[in-house]
């Protein structure tokens, strides 16, 4: 990209949009996933207090969850009963939504197709993983 300054703004538009598809289901992996697929112990981020993107998503949705994350005593797996009761995990077509104006952006620059192919299955894999 040095020097084509003809891509900035397609790039940039799919960096943001992919880097936030990204960061969702990374938050969701966080909340819902299996500890033997991520990792690391689900719901981290709840009893750790993280204002994650997913987090401030779901407090926008619903304002009770600020208070299963601030008020003591509360557990991950209440703040996760609740994401489940609200529906924040189904929600997911956002993820989908960001994929797809991701590769919008991309869709008329003036790069070779195999890039754009490259770019595409890359916004597909992050937002899709199961790690």
């Amino acid at each position: 990209m040095a020097g084509r300054t003809d891509l900035a703004t397609a790039f940039e538009a799919y960096g943001e949009t992919v880097g936030e598809a990204f960061q969702l289901r990374d938050d969701l992996l966080d909340a819902f996933g299996d500890s033997a697929d991520t990792g690391k112990p689900t719901g981290l981020d709840f009893s750790q207090h993280k204002m994650t993107l997913l987090m401030g998503w779901a407090m926008q949705r619903d304002e009770r969850i600020h208070g299963l994350i601030t008020e003591p005593g509360r557990t991950s797996d209440e703040v996760r009963r609740h994401f489940l009761e609200t529906g924040v995990p189904d929600d997911i077509e956002h993820i989908a939504d960001l994929v797809e104006q991701g590769c919008k952006a991309i869709a008329d620059a003036p790069i070779d197709p195999m890039w754009r192919k490259e770019l595409a299955d890359m916004a597909m894999s992050v937002a899709y993983r199961r790690t």
